[in-house]
């Protein structure tokens, strides 16, 4: 297998780097922020060996709350789960995106 090129790394870098960090601003702004840092390390861990040990922590730690979330679920939510999910975080994203509109436009 041939090594990543630099010019590769670079961009994956420049990529990452930024969606990881607007992901942590998120978790205190309106918006997705979990959701944005793991694609983030998702984007990351596609070339660098360390980000993968953060992806899988951040794995983990979602399927314990899944877990525990399927406790107190009705069988409809549960069996629809995903689609739920989903709607929801493109929902956020969506609503994230149109505050910020506002907020620079006034």
């Amino acid at each position: 297998m041939k090594a990543p090129s630099p010019i590769r790394k670079i961009g994956i870098a420049l990529v990452g780097i930024p969606v990881v960090v607007i992901g942590i601003l998120l978790l205190v702004l309106p918006g997705p922020g979990i959701v944005v840092i793991i694609l983030g390390l998702v984007i990351l861990s596609t070339e660098f060996e360390f980000t993968k040990k953060y992806l899988d922590i951040a794995k983990k730690q979602l399927e314990e709350a899944d877990k525990k979330s399927n406790k107190y679920l009705p069988p409809f939510i549960e069996h629809h789960k995903r689609l739920i999910l989903i709607t929801i975080s493109v929902f956020a994203v969506l609503a994230s995106a149109f505050y910020y509109y506002q907020k620079l436009n006034s």
